[in-house]
């Protein structure tokens, strides 16, 4: 059973039956945990984001009773988790976990830590999954950066770790103004996206792990590949077998096709091109790809806009509201849209976001793009003050069967 509430609402009757739940973006105070549980006695598996608006260094404002406890649930998986208190508070409630999935926001919980933890309320874990991401802060000892992520990674290389659960981990940190920004997660990677993004420049990386090298991110589904991220020495040797959702900043090296080895998964690739000779290695890109779905072109510094001569049977879904050459949102001429709906990607095109320049450009498009069906439209000149209702003149000229929608003031979305 999955839940997307804002606001959890605590059942009212109890649930025996009930044994896997989902609660997405909830959020949570102590008191509400010990109501939930009562009401779902047979949960197995539990899974929800642990955001709240407690403070942890302000006091509760109802008394936390770490009672009843729940013992059926096995499985938790917990997301943006910013309150240490909140989450030992669940742990207390749930004593037989031995799988615990979770990612931590902002909270600096080293090795030592995380042993009393675990030793003290969930003395069962067989299986714990992490990421932290948080800011070691500048203390007044001269001890470099680098020997600071040491003093931090000494604590996960105790015995409790490396001997008796055999948990390693690996850590990605940088200088970011006065602190350090740290990034610590388990291995083998059990997140769906990569730990670094594509805007994230000078991460350094340590690792802690047996003689068995953990380097295949077999559970990433999401990644930026850009050039700077992987010339780290230990990235170099990553392996990203199982990506469905991919940004590429043209144009790839050399360490590409060993990192990002088999998009047979790949249904979404976003797309920067500074020059138009690197079509090719796009095209390479789309001719590996048999399952490939998306076609999003970010950025590009060619004279001509895309999807230039690109090819692929797959593709039927086109985003081309990206910047041209002058960094600005790109508009659409008709005659541009005209050589849009006679390329290969563009006859086949079934779902397109784009921005244009005239209005007579969204009839263009949905009269001479045949498989045309949903388009998403951007036109500056939509504006609130127009005396004119463009939504009107557009459902006058189309045919019946398109109905068009004002998303916001600029954007249409034209579906048939």
């Amino acid at each position: 059973c999955k839940f997307n509430l804002k606001v959890i609402s605590i059942p009212t009757v109890v649930s025996k039956s009930l044994q896997y739940l989902t609660v997405c973006r909830p959020y949570w105070d102590s008191s509400e945990l010990v109501d939930f549980f009562e009401k779902t006695p047979n949960l197995k598996i539990f899974s929800t984001s642990l955001d709240t608006y407690e403070e942890d260094d302000l006091p509760l404002f109802r008394e936390f009773l770490p009672s009843p406890q729940n013992f059926s649930i096995k499985k938790l998986i917990l997301t943006e988790v910013n309150s240490q208190r909140l989450m030992i508070n669940l742990f207390k409630l749930l004593p037989n976990v031995n799988y615990l999935k979770i990612e931590i926001w902002s909270l600096n919980i080293d090795g030592y830590q995380w042993k009393e933890i675990i030793i003290n309320y969930l003395p069962k874990l067989n299986v714990l999954q992490f990421m932290i991401n948080s800011n070691l802060d500048d203390s007044i000892d001269n001890k470099t950066d680098e020997e600071k992520i040491d003093q931090y990674l000494e604590t996960y290389r105790t015995p409790f770790w490396i001997e008796d659960h055999q948990w390693f981990i690996r850590c990605h940190w940088k200088r970011w103004k006065n602190n350090i920004s740290i990034r610590v997660y388990s291995l083998p990677y059990a997140f769906n996206n990569f730990p670094i993004c594509s805007n994230e420049f000078d991460f350094k990386t340590k690792s802690i792990y047996s003689s068995e090298m953990y380097f295949s991110y077999d559970s990433v589904r999401n990644v930026g590949y850009e050039q700077h991220i992987f010339s780290d020495e230990i990235l170099q040797h990553v392996q990203l077998p199982n990506i469905e959702i991919l940004f590429v900043r043209l144009p790839t090296d050399h360490r590409f096709f060993s990192i990002v080895s088999k998009f047979k998964n790949l249904h979404s690739l976003s797309i920067s091109i500074p020059k138009i000779i690197y079509q090719s290695q796009l095209q390479v890109l789309l001719d590996n790809a048999p399952r490939l779905y998306s076609l999003a072109f970010e950025s590009w510094k060619t004279s001509k806009p895309p999807p230039y001569q690109c090819t692929s049977k797959s593709i039927h879904r086109l985003d081309l509201h990206g910047s041209s050459r002058t960094s600005r949102k790109h508009h659409y001429t008709c005659k541009q849209c005209l050589e849009l709906s006679r390329s290969s990607l563009g006859i086949q095109c079934q779902v397109l976001h784009i921005e244009v320049k005239e209005l007579k450009c969204i009839l263009q498009l949905i009269y001479s793009m045949i498989n045309l069906r949903t388009l998403y439209v951007f036109y500056e000149c939509d504006i609130r003050g127009n005396k004119i209702d463009l939504i009107k003149v557009l459902q006058d000229y189309l045919p019946s069967k398109w109905t068009v929608t004002r998303f916001c003031y600029g954007v249409f979305i034209i579906q048939s």
